[in-house]
């Protein structure tokens, strides 16, 4: 009932998109996608061209490695701007090279170094820095404990974990087909909060002692995380240096 009303009320509210889109021939309630609408292509075959020839960009800094910047290479020049058949070429000649690319865009992706999406110009964000790498290790811990309620927290029941397969599947695996920045997997990153406030941190705050005591004892909580944050940080430094 609950997502009944969301998707409700999210119509209500695009109503004013809505009439936008029509004047402009468009029948539908969300900003959408056309042949000519960035630099005379379309906004995707713009973005994901654009991450192939350049490695993956993720504002407000260049996220990549040699492995990213070189994919298109081994099919095309790197100087022709690639159709959508030939996009999708790239990524069929090596697919398990395409999988990592995949992986790498969701570690950029919800790798968070800003709370804002565009810093000023001038303005770099200290993440190598105590206070920089602090706001990290934060947000590398949330990330850690909600995947961890997810999977094996026994307050998660089955829809809330169904719900997490579609917003993934739908709202955060497609965005990997561009460039990546973290406002494009928002979606998946606020249902991943929600599990840290709604489950993680009533485990911890509204359990029994008795209880806390045996996540940190009797389970690999501790050494999970501990792995998990220098890992993520291993591969910050390593996309983002």
């Amino acid at each position: 009932m609950g997502l009944l009303l969301a998707i409700v009320m999210f119509m209500l509210i695009s109503i004013p998109q809505f009439v936008i889109n029509n004047e402009r021939g468009h029948f539908g309630f969300l900003p959408y996608d056309y042949d000519e609408a960035w630099y005379g292509r379309s906004s995707v075959l713009w973005s994901s061209d654009i991450a192939m020839t350049n490695g993956n960009i993720s504002y407000p800094v260049l996220a990549t490695d040699d492995q990213m910047r070189t994919m298109k290479s081994q099919v095309y020049d790197n100087s022709v701007a690639l159709d959508l058949d030939e996009l999708l070429d790239v990524y069929m000649y090596s697919p398990i090279e395409s999988l990592m690319l995949i992986i790498k865009k969701l570690i950029i992706g919800f790798d968070v170094k800003t709370n804002i999406a565009y810093p000023l110009p001038g303005d770099p964000v200290p993440w190598r820095e105590t206070r920089g790498m602090i706001f990290s290790l934060w947000n590398y811990f949330v990330l850690y404990c909600s995947l961890y309620s997810l999977f094996y927290s026994r307050r998660v029941n089955k829809k809330e974990r169904i719900i997490a397969v579609l917003i993934f599947a739908t709202m955060v695996l497609p965005q990997t087909f561009m460039k990546i920045e973290w406002r494009y997997i928002i979606a998946g990153y606020m249902y991943l909060y929600y599990f840290f406030a709604f489950h993680c941190c009533e485990t911890f705050l509204v359990d029994s002692p008795e209880g806390k005591k045996n996540i940190l004892e009797k389970t690999n909580f501790l050494i999970g995380l501990a792995v998990f944050m220098f890992v993520y940080l291993a591969c910050s430094f390593t996309f983002l240096a």
